[in-house]
């Protein structure tokens, strides 16, 4: 595979679906340098015939700005680009989305570092569940009240903590 005419031998492939690439650079560098972590790897998976989704919810990118210029780089990136800065690879015109927050299946992370979202969505599981267990648990009388806890317990934790952290 060549990559700005880097040839890179691959012996051996495989993918990864649902990644996450750290990168760490000065702030009035690091959008560009993530589009082009972006481009490489739409540029990579279509040489296995693979696409890469950029749709909204789907392949989309989180950034904190740092350091000097780090405000100037912000502005640009909000106001300039609108949090999305369109590129070309293989011929095809891709947006990549910069957002502050991002779910993954059940869990959410933000740029903030704060795990308010998330607790937030999982007290909001967790309540929805425990209506549930209300008919099916707790109304019958042929359950003993120390099983009703033991399930109660079972359920909510496991519902509540499903997928955490993913």
């Amino acid at each position: 595979v060549s990559i700005n005419h880097n040839v890179h031998n691959i012996c051996d492939t495989s993918f990864v679906d649902d990644t996450v690439y750290p990168i760490v650079a000065p702030a009035e560098i690091i959008v560009a340098i993530t589009v082009a972590v972006a481009k490489a790897a739409v540029y990579t998976f279509a040489q296995f015939g693979m696409i890469l989704n950029f749709s909204k919810g789907k392949t989309e990118a989180m950034v904190t700005f740092y350091g000097p210029k780090h405000k100037e780089a912000k502005v640009d990136l909000l106001v300039n680009h609108n949090s999305v800065v369109e590129f070309t690879s293989c011929g095809v015109t891709k947006s990549l989305r910069f957002v502050d927050s991002y779910k993954h299946v059940g869990t959410q992370a933000c740029i903030a570092s704060n795990m308010g979202m998330e607790v937030h969505t999982k007290a909001a599981i967790i309540k929805n569940e425990t209506s549930r267990l209300r008919s099916k648990v707790l109304a019958p009388t042929n359950i003993d009240i120390k099983r009703k806890i033991n399930i109660m317990n079972c359920y909510i934790i496991s519902k509540g903590a499903f997928q955490c952290g993913t």
